[in-house]
């Protein structure tokens, strides 16, 4: 199958030299040119994922009319603020027919706010800019780029909307995308799937802060990952969807990960603010942190639902009106008593 991958970030290298492996043609695309030229004569993405071969069955393109003639799916792997820019220009670029042809798939976990309190997830955006007729998935669950791209077990979950085609087209790309190293379950309810990605990325912030306090343990992360879960199911609940995604792969599952892994940029961006270390707004070694973001679209999101996220609340006050991290943590132990609901 030839495929293309959008962005030529960590985790864009990653998922093409994955589709390499499972025996797919594969054509990377960034939008720097010589970025892009420097990648396809070192074989390696030494800025955002260096030590890692790129196999030789990927090319490289600065060029978007590449997917004009290129690739029966394409896997878009670009930091949530850049996707409807970018959409925008592949709508431009391609034909309508060509556009219906792709099977499309959001690697990317974020949400937006929209007009009229509209939450609009990745696909979404995707479906927004390249029309009702596009054939759009979403992948997610607990994949760090660094882990996929050397070949360490992998589980996530392909998402289609319930009841339609595009679920059946995740059954059959499944199957495609999956090897020893790299196993993809599939389930309708493409929006549960999307807003579980989102939401886990402030819980995960909010770990790094206890972390980076120093004060706090392994008692203390379990807590907030189950809290987090919690947030996660109540959110999905407030929107009229199903609860029970918030407890699998692309929620408690990538929860789990980007509370505990070094290499997430969340619980990295959390961990130098609990150290009290000056942090660029929104980015951790040069990469974008998409919590920062996402914690901004879901406390106005939840205003309007009458919703209690009391994590995502601290992070939020914490990341963007600089309250002070103990008294967050202070408060979030001091809430009133209440008796744990789950379901």
């Amino acid at each position: 199958m030839k495929t293309i991958v959008l962005g030529a970030g960590s985790w864009g290298t990653a998922f093409s030299r994955h589709l390499a492996n499972c025996g797919h043609q594969v054509l990377l695309w960034g939008r720097r040119e010589e970025f892009m030229d420097k990648l396809a004569n070192r074989r390696e993405n030494e800025e955002y994922l260096s030590g890692v071969r790129i196999p030789e069955e990927v090319e490289f393109t600065s060029d978007l009319r590449s997917l004009e003639k290129e690739g029966e799916a394409v896997f878009i792997a670009v930091p949530s603020a850049a996707l409807a820019r970018l959409m925008g220009r592949v709508n431009d670029t391609l034909s309508a027919e060509r556009i219906e042809e792709i099977t499309w798939v959001s690697l990317t976990k974020g949400l937006k706010f929209g007009k009229g309190d509209l939450i609009l997830t990745m696909s979404d955006v995707v479906e927004n800019a390249l029309g009702s007729e596009a054939t759009v998935l979403a992948l997610s669950g607990p994949s760090h780029a660094e882990e996929v791209a050397k070949g360490i077990f992998t589980t996530v979950v392909l998402a289609g909307q319930r009841g339609s085609s595009s679920y059946k087209q995740a059954r059959s790309l499944s199957k495609e995308i999956s090897n020893s190293e790299f196993r993809v379950y599939t389930r309708g309810g493409l929006r549960e799937v999307e807003i579980c990605g989102g939401v886990k990325n402030p819980v995960a912030i909010g770990a790094g802060i206890a972390r980076g306090l120093g004060k706090y343990g392994d008692n203390t992360l379990a807590s907030l990952v189950s809290r987090g879960t919690k947030e996660i199911a109540d959110f999905l609940d407030a929107l009229g969807l199903r609860r029970e995604p918030a407890f699998g792969l692309a929620g408690n599952g990538d929860l789990i990960a980007t509370c505990n892994s070094r290499f997430s940029r969340n619980q990295k961006y959390g961990l130098a603010i609990g150290k009290g270390e000056q942090v660029q707004p929104g980015r951790i070694d040069g990469m974008v942190v998409e919590g920062y973001y996402t914690v901004t679209e879901i406390e106005q999101i939840k205003q309007g639902l009458d919703l209690e996220m009391p994590i995502c609340e601290q992070v939020y006050q914490v990341v963007h009106n600089d309250k002070n991290p103990e008294l967050a943590t202070s408060e979030l132990m001091n809430r009133a008593y209440k008796e744990e609901v789950l379901f």
